[in-house]
């Protein structure tokens, strides 16, 4: 039994003045009377001053400690099990994410977590459930009654490398649960600073524990790997975020497949913050890029390494263009996808997109498409209106860079325009239904062989955006992000959400590149464990009345004062 108001408990002391006051020995009056032997005779027996004696003749001095003990009671609102009504509903959230593994809390943040979680489960007042929290929230088990089930569900629990949502998103994940009417809920967590609104799930007593002691952490959160012309080596850069305050020398080595390691080179960050380092030709396609560092200063192992392999399937794109176009040097630049011209009609098989520069071949409206259809006249400076730079296909492209002569805008231009200028459209897209599923389309008014656009960086980003947007689910990568629509095409199901190198089920011998979902899990520190707010905690005491005897008991105190007041005026 607990009290909802244990400070009313100290009421019980006004039984001690109480007490005091009814046994202290009165003072006898002085009586004159013929004779004392007849009241020699009664006091022989009976003592009205004997503290035995008065007890047992004081019905009044039971009954009002009773009254005292009963209110007292009342006022402090006690509360338990055999006494509410329904039983409570306790959902436990462990974070599953890469940060989850930094060592600063031994044996690691994630470690504690899990036995903190499995301790919740076990203790857990009635109905438990148990979610995992990485890119979403994961059911794990269901609320029900078994509470040992959940402790070992949570001992079994193992880390990610999924990226813990930000506060907003955590706070809609939250909201999906408040059909579950949960009682409480114990979010686990490490660098999540969840800031709850005052009127958040009034219903539901909301904790948050957080795990952790430093931020001192070296990560590689990037690579960009690139086959060189002759396809035997890899161009390769990392992108490494320090967030340790002084400078920091780390090392990189490449792990091959077989094992063998060779030591790259040694970089000094001189800062915290994000940095790019270049690295020599890597000679294999398939390995790891490991990084090492002081581990007093670099807590998380989780993201000191960096896994790449080649796919091994290698998309088909259509060329559509006279021989000598500046579309027929893209097998160069992206040896992971395979070329083919094309003319008015298609090869069997058919190939996953195709690329024209004019008017596309009628049979490949049913593929994925992007045309080059430049218009009469250049653009002319300063005529290229505003764009929306969050789209895939103008992500890294500056147009207002671009070489003049390469843009032609088109007033007839299908599809939705996305950049548009002075004179039409310079690029817009469009999408049909193609037995049930949307097959994209884009159009440029570019002209990719215009002179001045050899040497500029404008026309290779294009045409890569182009062909990720194509190509989607089947553009080759040399590594993934956890969570990266392209796994889930290829898995057909559930996704790896840890690193590592992964075997594409059904696919033999293709193996892929998975890696950290995002880099702001490279930062560690963590934040503050926070409470329930003022209206939870009020929503949860009003619960905890529901089932408190309170009112009971101060009936009961009133009718016993009642029965003394009685009991008083029929002896008096």
């Amino acid at each position: 039994m607990s009290f909802l108001s244990p400070g009313f408990l100290a009421g019980l002391l006004l039984l001690g003045p109480v007490v005091a006051l009814y046994f202290l020995k009165t003072r006898p009056r002085v009586q004159p009377v013929p004779s004392n032997q007849l009241w020699r005779v009664v006091l022989s027996r009976v003592n009205p001053n004997s503290f035995l004696q008065r007890f047992h003749q004081s019905l009044f001095l039971v009954l009002q400690i009773l009254a005292i003990v009963l209110a007292v009671l009342a006022a402090a609102r006690p509360v338990a099990s055999w006494l509410s009504g329904p039983l409570t509903t306790r959902i436990v959230i462990l974070d599953v994410s890469a940060s989850m593994q930094a060592r600063d809390v031994a044996p690691s943040r994630f470690e504690a977590a899990r036995t903190r979680a499995a301790t919740l489960c076990r203790e857990a007042p009635g109905r438990i459930a148990l979610y995992t929290l990485g890119r979403t929230l994961t059911p794990l088990v269901r609320a029900g009654d078994s509470p040992e089930l959940a402790a070992q569900a949570a001992g079994k629990l193992t880390p990610g490398h999924q990226a813990t949502p930000d506060p907003e998103r955590l706070l809609r994940l939250l909201r999906d649960l408040e059909g579950l009417s949960p009682d409480e809920i114990f979010l686990l967590t490490d660098t999540l600073d969840l800031e709850m609104p005052r009127e958040f799930m009034p219903q539901t007593a909301i904790r948050v524990e957080t795990f952790g002691s430093d931020d001192a952490n070296v990560a590689i959160v990037g690579a960009d790997l690139t086959p060189d012309e002759t396809g035997r080596t890899l161009d390769a850069s990392l992108s490494l975020v320090s967030e340790v305050s002084e400078a920091i020398d780390v090392g990189l080595v490449l792990e091959k497949a077989d094992g063998s390691r060779t030591r790259l080179r040694t970089v000094t960050l001189p800062f915290r913050g994000r940095h790019t380092v270049d690295l020599p030709p890597l000679p294999t396609r398939q390995g790891i890029i490991r990084l090492e560092a002081s581990p007093d200063r670099n807590r998380n192992p989780a993201d000191d390494q960096w896994f790449f392999a080649d796919p091994g399937r290698q998309p088909t794109v259509g060329l559509s263009a006279p021989r000598g176009s500046a579309l027929f040097r893209l097998p160069r630049a992206l040896p992971l996808i395979s070329f083919q011209p094309v003319g008015a009609s298609l090869p069997t098989p058919l190939p996953d997109a195709v690329l024209s520069l004019g008017s596309l071949p009628y049979a490949a409206r049913r593929l994925p498409t992007a045309a080059f259809l430049p218009g009469p006249r250049p653009v002319v400076p300063g005529g290229i209106l505003p764009w929306e730079a969050d789209h895939p296909l103008v992500q890294f492209a500056n147009w207002d860079a671009a070489p003049e002569a390469c843009l032609r805008p088109s007033p007839t231009l299908p599809g939705t325009p996305l950049v548009e200028a002075v004179g039409g459209t310079l690029l817009a897209e469009d999408a049909t239904q193609v037995d049930g599923r949307p097959v994209p389309h884009v159009w440029l008014a570019v002209d990719p062989d215009a002179p001045g656009v050899q040497g500029n960086f404008f026309l290779p980003i294009i045409l890569f955006n182009v062909l990720e947007y194509l190509l989607r689910d089947k553009f080759p990568r040399l590594a993934y992000p956890v969570g990266h629509p392209g796994l889930a095409a290829r898995w057909k199901g559930r996704p790896p959400v840890t690193a590592g190198w992964h075997e594409v089920p059904g696919h033999p011998g293709q193996v892929v590149g998975v890696n950290l979902e995002a880099p702001s899990e490279a930062r560690i520190a963590p934040a503050r464990s926070r409470g329930p707010t003022v209206t939870q905690l009020a929503g949860q005491g009003t619960r905890d009345l529901a089932g408190s005897p309170w009112p009971g008991l101060l009936s009961a105190a009133l009718l016993l004062l009642l029965g003394e007041w009685y009991l008083y005026m029929r002896r008096n």
